[in-house]
């Protein structure tokens, strides 16, 4: 019979550590959260590959006394608690006294710390849990915190690290979350000798927004700021024309502390209900300002998850909050199309977002967005171009305007239908493969659904998956075959927030062997100079940009990257439904989809053909 017995403190520190560091970014996290209980304005963080090799925490805090510098690697020692109430009132990050002695435990640390108090630092060293090195040593006021191979002593833990890429980006998510909660704080994120993340430690949250996501998303950025008793919301959350795929971008702070929270995502989300599609989220920077005994952050060591007193009554004021916020702007211009020449400079005074956010910006007509492709076809083709602004909705509209627009939409679909049928389709070319002999091409309905007739039944191909099937599998075979591509008119300027830039630089290669000309300038910035020529000639800047950000999102989310990479520009460059397009296009999708593998279903599952028989048709008509 095994016997109980104590556990060393080496293996007890090791099992503690499983609960606080789960991976550098776990590291980064508690030592900037001791940084900033030590009242530090500045704290600069310095990482190599991913941060196995190397973290090193900067800071200009009070320091630790040199009396108390053993005592910071003992488990549970702590400076921020006297007693159990104060466990129920808690105001700083870090209470529990294990990140230390667990960081140490399954790592090389070393330490520096000066107090302004005293003539000189502190200099230890530890090593897996055990003391290698104390003394003095000279030192600027504040505390440096060196971490270098982390894990080396638990291979385990170690294997399931993920690439550096990716653990450098979890880093960078963590460093930009705690800035948006501490705006006061000047952050600086260095990897592999590369500044990454760096904010002006002003105080301003929005400008923490424009160092972590860029100017277009601090400029559709919306205040919130509702109090009601004793309980503050504040922070900022787009305009809904400003979602993402994922919740990612959703940030949710309490009394500092940045926090995961289901029930705060679903109170953000709740506030935009029917202003976003479907299975899109917010940007959201969120704090709850409250009495910290109302909220227990002492639920797991990790201090991501809390409790709150009256859950139901939180959800209620951050929805309104949020409903609040939006109800106060004038949203119409967040679904104006805007003008998306390259910027003057990389960086720009984040004061100038603050007045747009008072004025929206006008509507512009369609005649503003322009193809950047150059090619014969549209130069031989260049004509006048007709403004067709935007139309605004309709707040009142009698019965008998509504019938006239109604009359005249449904005329000028008709007409629609009539120039395709006469242009002769019968003439053209689909009766040449077997896929669409026997079937009588009848037109274009709505300019969505190209319709052809069979003696057994009415096809009906929707245009825009067809279409998106032809050039997935178009692309899919290209891969890494260097099928050419098109030169843009004007290269592309993209400006990325650095999270979603560090992933974009990951994935250059792929977008390369796509035959996709893409250069990296540094600060986030990148050139778009050609695209695919399979993509043809419909791609605009927005419509490339907004692409290469689904790419981003999907690329976060892991699985076949390829695939996902693939589908995604098949669908953004393919004719949409409303297109009006000419019956030899038509033809020409027609006759590659007959030569796809899979004809009847676009990459998302979706039907391509739906076919009414004969005999459905007569029973709606009673004749069966």
């Amino acid at each position: 019979m095994k016997r109980i017995r104590v556990l060393g403190d080496g293996l007890a520190n090791k099992i503690a550590a499983g609960e606080v560091v789960e991976r550098p970014a776990s590291v980064v996290k508690e030592l900037v959260e001791n940084s900033l209980d030590a009242g530090a304005t500045i704290i600069q963080i310095t990482i190599a590959q991913g941060g196995k090799e190397l973290i090193q925490v900067e800071d200009n805090g009070a320091g630790i006394p040199s009396d108390d510098v053993p005592l910071a690697f003992e488990r549970h020692a702590t400076s921020k608690l006297q007693s159990s109430d104060d466990l129920f009132a808690i105001s700083t990050l870090g209470f529990r006294g294990e990140a230390l002695p667990s960081i140490a435990a399954v790592s090389q640390m070393t330490l520096i710390t000066k107090t302004t108090d005293e003539p000189a630092g502190s200099l230890v060293e530890v090593h897996g849990g055990q003391l290698i090195k104390h003394q003095p040593i000279g030192a600027s006021n504040g505390t440096s915190i060196t971490v270098r191979q982390l894990f080396y002593n638990t291979p385990v833990r170690y294997k399931f690290l993920k690439q550096d890429a990716t653990e450098r980006r979890y880093i960078l998510d963590t460093v930009t979350q705690i800035a948006m909660a501490h705006p006061e704080v000047r952050f600086t994120l260095i990897a592999d000798g590369t500044e990454l993340f760096k904010t002006a430690g002003d105080g301003d949250t929005l400008s923490v927004i424009l160092a972590a996501y860029g100017r277009k998303v601090a400029e559709a950025m919306i205040p919130v700021d509702r109090t009601k008793d004793l309980v503050r919301v504040v922070g900022y959350v787009s305009k809904p024309h400003l979602h993402r795929g994922t919740r990612k971008d959703e940030t949710f702070l309490v009394n500092g502390r940045v926090i995961a929270s289901r029930m705060l995502s679903s109170a953000l989300e709740r506030g935009y209900q029917s202003l976003l599609p479907a299975r899109r989220f917010p940007i959201g920077v969120l704090g709850l300002e409250l009495d910290p005994s109302l909220v227990d952050v002492n639920v797991h060591p990790a201090k991501a998850e809390v409790r709150f007193q009256e859950e139901r009554e939180i959800f209620q004021r951050v929805m309104f909050a949020v409903k609040e916020a939006l109800l106060s702007q004038d949203l119409s211009s967040s679904y104006a199309l805007e003008s998306k020449a390259p910027p003057q400079s990389q960086r720009m005074d984040y004061r100038e977002y603050r007045q747009k956010l008072a004025s929206p910006s006008p509507s512009q007509s369609y005649s503003d967005h322009k193809p950047l492709l150059w090619g014969r076809d549209e130069v031989a083709a260049s004509g006048p171009v007709v403004s067709r602004p935007i139309t605004q909705p309709r707040e009142q509209s009698s019965l008998s305007t509504f019938i006239r627009e109604r009359d005249q939409d449904l005329w000028a679909r008709k007409k629609v239908v009539d120039v395709v049928a006469n242009s002769n389709p019968a003439e053209g070319r689909l009766h040449s493969h077997p896929m669409w002999s026997g079937l009588v091409p009848m037109g274009q309905w709505i300019n969505t659904y190209i319709v052809l007739g069979h003696r057994d039944a009415l096809w009906l191909i929707d245009q825009h998956i067809a279409h998106e099937r032809v050039l997935y599998e178009k692309l899919r075979s290209s891969y890494r075959r260097n099928i050419g591509s098109q030169p843009l008119l004007l290269p592309l300027h993209l400006e990325l927030p650095p999270s979603q830039a560090a992933v974009l630089a990951d994935h250059l290669e792929m977008l390369t062997e796509l035959s996709f000309g893409i250069e990296e300038f540094g600060g986030g910035g990148f050139l778009v100079r050609s695209v695919p020529l399979i993509l043809g000639q419909r791609l605009e800047q927005a419509s490339i940009e907004e692409m290469i950000v689904e790419l981003i999102e999907h690329w976060e989310k892991g699985g076949d990257k390829l695939d996902a990479t693939i589908t995604t520009m098949a669908c953004r460059a393919a004719i949409k439904a409303g297109d009006s397009v000419s019956w030899s296009e038509i033809e020409d999708i027609l006759l590659d989809l007959a030569e796809t593998e899979n004809p009847y279903t676009c990459p998302h599952g979706r039907p391509i053909i739906v076919k009414l028989g004969l005999p459905e048709v007569e029973r709606r008509f009673g004749r069966r």
